[in-house]
C-alpha cells in the first residue's frame, strides 16, 4: 500500500494534517504522522522500512512547545536521505 509519511513536531498539526490528508487519498493509500525522530540519519532506513512513497515533513522541526524537541530542520532530514535514496533526487 502506498504511503505518505508526515513528520511536524506539534501533535496537534500532525493530527490535523493527517485527517486532511486522508479526505483525498485513494481507499488503497495510507497517511501516517510521526514525531521527528532524534536523528536525522535515521529516516533514510525508517523511510524504507514502512515503505513510504511521499514524505510531507514541516520546515521547522525545532520550535518551541514540541511534545519532543529536535535541533534540525525538515531540510536537514531530506539533505541526509536525498543522495542515498535511488528514488529521491538529491538536492
Amino acid at each position: 500500500m502506498p504511503t505518505i509519511a508526515l513528520i511536524d513536531d506539534r501533535a496537534a498539526d500532525r493530527k490535523s494534517l493527517v485527517r486532511n490528508f486522508k479526505l483525498g487519498l485513494p481507499k488503497n493509500w495510507a497517511c501516517e504522522a510521526i514525531e521527528p525522530l532524534q536523528d536525522p540519519r535515521k529516516y533514510a532506513a525508517w523511510l524504507a522500512q514502512f515503505k513510504v512513497c511521499v514524505l510531507a515533513i514541516d520546515w521547522r522541526l525545532d520550535e518551541q512547545g514540541a511534545e519532543h524537541p529536535v535541533t534540525y530542520q525538515g531540510l536537514t532530514v531530506v539533505e541526509e536521505f536525498g543522495g542515498t535514496t535511488p528514488t529521491c533526487p538529491s538536492l
